[in-house]
């Protein structure tokens, strides 16, 4: 069986990453292990006398193993010290070292501080500029939205188209109250018209409120037929009277009075503004957009020059 007594050698220390804790663990399961095998039947136990001496011999060991601790922990606290003391003289040489550079940075300073000035603004200037550029990139994506909503959301041809169209429709209407007096139909005519025009800026910013994501002639031909009727309108009122001419009759001579029908039509248009228009159909996000459009006209205050808009 393999021997459990534990053995040093006089004047040796314990190796430095020695854990006393484990030896005495280890010591003890061996020492348990000695103990289930002198319980067992078939092992012969030893006489007293043997036994005394293994107890000497036990406790001999106690002593030395108490002194080596003693020694370790000797050595423990000389090499600390010495560590303090190298680690007292680094710092110093350190020290003294830090103070030999300041002195001759300070000396390189004075001597070549316009150098230096110069470094130091052309660092200020790069980070003024490197702050600069991080502010417009996030400014970037705002000033995206903005110009998003403050641009029309169809193409120029579309815009141009649909102005065509409504003046043609505007003409359409001219034409309607000029046949009032054409036709013959009444015995008189009576108007009472406010101007046929429109804003054609007011126009496309209606029409781009109504279709944020995009729209085309053909896409918004049945809103801008709303939209005019709402603009325009015409009404007429017909009085029907009765009159009386004089009639001669002449074999034998002689007058009467004769009745007629008479009738008096009324012909009124009225002109409600495309901003008024824009308060009554559109939600208050919509109006929100389309007054900003009548602020920047879409971006394209171009597009209309015959335009009297301001």
């Amino acid at each position: 069986m393999k021997d459990s007594r534990l053995v040093f050698t006089d004047g040796e220390l314990p190796p430095e990453d020695s854990n006393p804790s484990m030896d005495a663990a280890d010591a003890g399961e061996r020492i348990t292990e000695l103990s289930v095998w002198h319980s067992r039947p078939d092992v012969k136990k030893k006489p007293q006398s043997e036994k005394l001496k293994s107890e000497g011999e036990s406790d001999a060991h106690r002593l030395q193993k108490k002194g080596l601790k003693k020694r370790y922990a000797a050595k423990k606290r000389e090499n600390a010290e010495k560590t303090a003391e190298k680690t007292a003289e680094t710092a110093e040489k350190t020290a003294r070292k830090v103070g030999e550079a300041a002195e001759k940075a300070e000396k390189y300073i004075r001597e070549h501080w316009k150098g230096i000035a110069v470094v130091i603004a052309f660092a200020l200037l790069l980070y003024f500029l490197a702050s600069l550029f991080s502010m417009c990139t996030a400014f970037t994506g705002s000033v995206g939205g903005i110009v998003s909503e403050g641009s029309y959301s169809a193409e120029d041809s579309d815009l141009l188209n649909t102005e065509d169209v409504y003046l043609s429709l505007e003409e359409g209407l001219r034409e309607m109250i000029a046949e009032y007096s054409e036709s013959g139909t009444y015995d008189e005519v009576k108007f009472d018209l406010e101007e046929v025009g429109h804003d054609p800026y007011a126009l496309a910013a209606l029409l781009s409120s109504v279709y944020p994501e995009g729209w085309t002639l053909d896409s918004a031909r049945e809103m801008i037929d709303t939209i005019f009727w709402k603009e325009y309108r015409l009404s007429e009122n017909t009085l029907y009277e009765t009159r009386y001419r004089t009639v001669s009759i002449p074999d034998p001579p002689y007058t009467v009075q004769e009745p007629y029908n008479y009738t008096i039509c009324t012909v009124s248009l009225r002109n409600h503004d495309l901003k008024e228009i824009a308060e009554d159909i559109l939600t208050p996000d919509q109006l929100e957009r389309f007054n900003i459009l009548m602020e920047t006209h879409g971006l394209r205050p171009d597009l209309f020059p015959e335009s009297d808009a301001p």
